[in-house]
């Protein structure tokens, strides 16, 4: 079971070509994203909230101070460099993160190619990889995790049969250090699992069985010192930048606020997963996280108001009331197929990645007996290849199970799932009955998962695929350059949005979104007062209330549309059953002026408000 896999990681590289791979997949890309980059227009996805954000953030406005972010800065700034260049554009921001698939592709093809030297097998993962780049909006997360993953492999796992010259080990851990230091840059959870995935593969390459254990200590030294110095060069400048506009204790606070965070959520769900069958729900514990979270909260307004204290929390819906996991009786007993699916799509990949993880380790135990270094090589890509994966794990399996999330997971764990049915196939010819069985155990739901994921992604559009053409094809048009295909239900209610808007308000009139439909804000071109555009069930209903109300009575929106769908798949996540109260408001003051499946949208009645008056000048 380990000697055919071991001794394939020696072998030598195929004939194919890198560059036909890096040509193919290029060309390939582009002509299927041609086909559907300007399909659908999601009112409520990520891609309203990193448009809207950058409009801010040109504007003049703070990050973290004067608007909420939910992620850090390197989310958000290339897409405001961008607008800054060339103005607000939707289809730009479209392009943008098509290319992040593009380059997804390529960065699997680079990690398929290194691992088992084989062009084919590499250029195929890297096609499936761009076929599902993840929900185009949130396709960083997939690319940040292969980048790990292709980086801290080839500082300490690659390749074997020969040592690297020191200039090209030096690359690699700088490419290794810049990777980690913009993940940081970007999603500071991701940043924060990567590096002690580095530092835990580090202390693998210290144990591995061969001479020269002082030349790995230097080696290992070395790269964690490039690591730390690449970090501080990539945030020291965005910080000293931080400073000097006025945001600078909030950027650094949040460096370790995320780790508190990360912390207090995983206590959490041990408790829930240790609590009795029928104890009352477990809530998140917002006090211990907002003593530590980002203050300093402001109005984009000249005049302050007040916004949640909770906002770092708040904004994160992972207690009970959220989006829950199907149950795993659904695998056998859903009413509908899709839904059987789409459960095994959810729970497999945990024994898939245990399964992996404990081969991993038994490779590792085995190299050490043995003393083969290729054992070790191949236990050490199994556990880096899973754990970079497994950095994407978290939020979807215990804080968003839908496909959105569970499909920029499965992006490096289609990578992971790849490179672990290599290794076995590798291991069959020479493995004996008993071991065959073993790797039938391993595979089989490995197989079964890629196979899965492949169709049912393909046939999704929150994988980021081609699924997103369906039905649409009826040309739609608003403003910051809005120019995409929808369906006819899509296009009656966009236009329906859009003209009623623009209607009753003018430039630079203020537009509420209750409770997430930013791009609503960039497709009409009206500005939102609200901190962070996100809200859902997992807010108080009374500070929500209290805050909406004051906010509402201060700035006098010119509309105020309500999305009355369910957010998190519950009646209880309904915006005017979490949120009568506010619901029940905007009704007395407001006139309905027009509505649709799950829109409603308002305007203020005439004098019904008394503007508040202006707190004194100090």
């Amino acid at each position: 079971m380990t000697d055919r896999s071991s001794r394939a990681n020696q072998g030598t590289y195929d004939t194919f070509p890198t560059s036909w791979g890096v040509l193919f997949l290029v060309v390939a890309a582009l002509c299927y994203y041609a086909f559907y980059w300007r399909c659908g227009l999601l009112l409520s996805g990520e891609e309203g909230i990193a448009a809207v954000v950058a409009q801010r953030l040109n504007a003049g406005e703070r990050p973290i101070v004067d608007t909420f972010l939910g992620y850090n800065v390197g989310w958000f700034y290339p897409i405001a460099w961008l607008f800054k260049l060339a103005g607000p554009n939707y289809l730009i921001l479209r392009t943008y993160f098509f290319l992040l698939g593009i380059l997804s592709g390529l960065t699997t093809y680079l990690t398929i190619r290194l691992v088992t030297r084989k062009g084919l097998i590499a250029a195929g993962t890297g096609l499936l990889v761009i076929l599902m780049p993840g929900v185009i909006g949130r396709n960083y997360m997939g690319l940040l995790g292969i980048l790990g993953m292709l980086t801290i492999l080839g500082v300490f796992l690659l390749p074997l049969n020969k040592r690297l010259p020191r200039p090209l080990q030096l690359l690699w851990m700088i490419a290794a250090g810049v990777s980690i230091s913009l993940a940081w840059l970007i999603r500071i959870d991701l940043g924060f699992f990567q590096s002690i995935l580095f530092l835990l593969t580090a202390l693998l390459y210290l144990l591995k069985p061969e001479p020269g254990f002082l030349r790995r200590l230097g080696s290992a030294a070395i790269a964690i010192l490039i690591l730390i110095g690449t970090f501080l060069a990539i945030q020291g400048p965005v910080y000293r930048d931080a400073i000097q506009r006025g945001f600078g204790p909030q950027f650094a606070q949040q460096y370790w606020v995320w780790p508190s965070m990360i912390r207090g959520s995983a206590c959490q769900l041990v408790r829930q997963l240790t609590k009795p069958r029928n104890a009352p729900p477990i809530t998140p514990e917002h006090s211990a996280i907002s003593n530590e979270s980002p203050s300093a909260q402001t109005s984009p307004s000249p005049t302050p108001v007040l916004h949640e204290e909770n906002d770092s929390s708040s904004s994160v819906s992972y207690n009970d009331i959220s989006l829950k996991r199907p149950p795993l009786s659904n695998i056998l007993h859903a009413p509908k197929f899709k839904d059987r699916v789409f459960a095994l799509l959810i729970y497999l990949p945990v024994p898939v990645a245990l399964l992996f993880i404990g081969w991993g380790l038994f490779f590792i135990l085995s190299s050490w007996i043995s003393r083969n270094v290729g054992c070790w090589q191949s236990g050490g890509i199994l556990l880096v290849s899973t754990g970079s994966a497994l950095v994407l794990f978290p939020q979807y399996f215990f804080w968003r199970p839908d496909m959105v999330h569970l499909a920029e997971f499965m992006v490096p764990f289609m990578v992971t799932l790849v490179i672990g049915l290599w290794l076995a196939t590798s291991a069959w010819r020479n493995s004996n009955s008993g071991k065959r069985v073993l790797l039938v155990l391993i595979m089989l739901p490995a197989a079964l998962d890629l196979g899965l994921y492949a169709i049912k992604g393909w046939q999704t559009d929150s994988a980021g695929s081609i699924a997103a053409s369906r039905k649409r094809h009826l040309e739609f048009a608003a403003l910051n350059g809005v120019r995409v295909k929808l369906n006819p239900q899509e296009l009656t209610r966009n236009t329906l949005l859009r003209d009623a808007i623009l209607s009753h308000s003018k430039p630079g009139d203020y537009v509420v979104c209750y409770p997430y439909f930013p791009m609503v804000n960039f497709l009409t071109d009206r500005p939102s007062y609200e901190y962070n555009l996100y809200s859902d069930n997992a807010l108080p209903s009374r500070q929500f209330f209290d805050q909406a109300k004051l906010n509402i009575e201060r700035f006098h929106p010119a509309v105020i549309v309500i999305g009355t769908g369910k957010v998190n798949d519950t009646e209880s996540s309904r915006f005017q059953n979490w949120a009568s109260e506010t619901y029940a408001y905007i009704k007395e003051h407001c006139t309905l002026i027009a509505s649709d499946e799950e829109v409603e949208i308002y305007i203020l009645n005439q004098r019904s408000l008394q503007p508040l008056r202006k707190p004194p000048v100090p």
